[in-house]
C-alpha cells in the first residue's frame, strides 16, 4: 500500500482547511459523512496498519521526551 495521500482525500483536506481559515467561527457539524467515506477510511486504516497502530510516524518516545526537556 502506498502511504501517499490519495488525490481525492487531499482535495477534501484542502477544501476543509480553506473553509476553516476563511470562516473561523464556522462549525463543521456535517463532517461525519465526509470522513466516513470508504476511500478515506481505507487509506487511514492502511496508514495505521503500516505504522503498527501508532498515531504518527514522527511522534516517537524520543522526540516527545526531547520536547518536555526543552519546555
Amino acid at each position: 500500500m502506498s502511504l501517499a495521500t490519495p488525490e481525492k482525500t487531499r482535495i477534501l483536506q484542502r477544501k476543509l482547511y480553506c473553509k476553516a481559515k476563511a470562516q473561523p467561527a464556522f462549525r463543521f457539524y456535517g463532517l461525519y459523512d465526509k470522513i466516513c467515506r470508504d476511500d478515506i477510511l481505507r487509506h487511514a486504516y492502511g496508514l495505521a496498519r503500516a505504522n503498527a497502530g501508532a498515531p504518527e510516524a514522527c511522534c516517537t518516545d524520543e522526540r516527545i521526551g526531547n520536547r518536555s526537556r526543552v519546555a
